[in-house]
């Protein structure tokens, strides 16, 4: 038999911590539990991630719907704000001046 993969849950929670340390990532979640135990108790056992820099751009929601399962469904979002694009600039291609260009760049 090969070597088992099992880790107890604090040493995957530590690797998954490491993971995000280590790679600038940012965690998503906002404290609201996303698994319901038969027994009525609820966890957070699902993580969202993303890299440090969409971390402003997106967030995270667990839905009510649970749709017959016990866990509820999550919906994460990066929003991708476009920069306004000046469109009054126009540039005359035909009156300009390539050599000069050439030289200098």
């Amino acid at each position: 038999m090969g070597k088992s993969t099992y880790r107890p849950a604090s040493q995957r929670g530590a690797l998954i911590e490491t993971l995000i340390d280590n790679n600038n990532f940012i965690v998503l979640n906002n404290g609201q539990p996303t698994y319901t135990h038969h027994t009525g108790t609820r966890s957070r056992v699902d993580l969202a991630i993303v890299f440090h820099t969409l971390g402003t751009n997106s967030d995270w929601e667990v839905l009510s719907d649970t749709l017959g399962s016990d866990h509820s469904p999550i919906f994460a979002r990066i929003v991708h704000l476009a920069e306004e694009i000046d469109d009054s600039l126009k540039f005359i291609l035909s009156k300009a001046d390539w050599e000069s260009f050439k030289i200098n760049s």
